[in-house]
């Protein structure tokens, strides 16, 4: 009974680490945040009635294992829970923005479980990154499929989703955007990987990650990985871990320069293909709304207006000639 309750459990979490970034639906109005919330939901809620479940009938006992985070993580969702509960918009708090459905209270509860699943659960994480390592993989090739038309080749002799012919395509977000700040922190964990055990399957990963990063050029990607890859450098340095070796460093370096680099060069235009890019609100007002937001009143200092409600902040707090603008 016992194995049995381990085999579903893990069965859940490896699903869902294997699915989260592929998982998409072509005939939903919204075709990747919204079911991927909802396989978060369904697989976690299995994976949580089966462990208390087993808990009660095979252990006979409540066991939880503590770990250095997790006050946090229960303090963050306890603040969380307030916020939605006094939110100026309990539905999009609750359920998220509609058209994004990433930033609701279902979706945070549904990361808090999964991460008491994995703490409590997991004995062997090495496997579960392999699988979400294949994932990526999956990841990257069809986002190159998409960027050189290949989708397109392959309708001529079977019929695929109209969505799937655009050459933005890929299967973590709706935008390249999206997708570029995703491989921004694979570029970071797989850093992390090839200094401890170098592989030919995670050089090949980080290539065509970096590949990906430099065809869709998005600023906020390399600067996440820049900021990321020096604050582990001073760190590494402080801590002289790699006092042994320090040629290893010489990967961070790289990639370092290499963020900077392309911060200063625009690739559109040097590439011919032609990529659209999506409007993003830039830094500043999204920093000047969130801090006048803040500021607005008591309440709104420590629970914010909600969660899933910058819509509103922004339309309060934006400044008048933002709509002179072309956004």
């Amino acid at each position: 009974m016992q194995s049995l309750f381990n085999k579903i459990i893990k069965t859940s979490l490896y699903l869902l680490v294997f699915l989260m970034p592929l998982f998409w639906l072509p005939f939903s109005f919204e075709t990747f945040e919204f079911n991927k919330q909802y396989l978060l939901f369904f697989l976690v809620l299995i994976a949580l009635f089966v462990w208390l479940g087993k808990m009660v009938l095979v252990d006979q006992e409540v066991r939880f294992k503590r770990t250095p985070l997790d006050l946090f993580v229960l303090g963050f969702l306890f603040l969380a829970v307030l916020s939605a509960v006094f939110s100026v918009n309990k539905g999009s708090s609750v359920f998220g923005f509609y058209g994004r459905f990433s930033d609701g209270l279902i979706g945070l509860l549904g990361l808090g479980a999964l991460y008491f699943l994995i703490t409590n659960n997991v004995k062997e994480i090495n496997g579960m990154l392999k699988t979400f390592l294949w994932s990526t993989f999956f990841v990257i090739l069809i986002s190159y499929f998409s960027i050189f038309g290949l989708w397109e080749k392959i309708n001529s002799l079977l019929p695929l989703p109209a969505l799937m012919r655009q050459n933005t395509f890929n299967l973590v977000s709706g935008s390249m955007e999206g997708l570029a700040v995703f491989l921004a922190v694979i570029v970071i964990f797989l850093t992390g990987k090839i200094l401890i055990q170098k592989t030919f399957s995670h050089w090949i990963l980080l290539l065509a990650s970096l590949g990906l990063l430099i065809i869709i050029d998005f600023s906020a990607a390399w600067w996440v990985l820049l900021a990321s890859l020096v604050l582990f450098l001073a760190l590494a340095l402080w801590k002289r871990l790699f006092k042994e070796n320090v040629n290893r460093l010489l990967l961070p370096i790289f990639l370092i320069v290499v963020a900077g680099l392309f911060l200063s060069i625009n690739t559109a235009n040097l590439l011919t293909l032609n990529l659209p890019q999506e409007q993003v609100l830039g830094q500043v007002i999204s920093w000047q709304t969130g801090f006048k937001s803040a500021t607005d009143n008591v309440k709104s200092g420590f629970l914010g207006s909600g969660i899933g409600t910058f819509h509103y902040d922004f339309a309060k707090e934006k400044p008048v000639d933002f709509n002179q603008n072309r956004l």
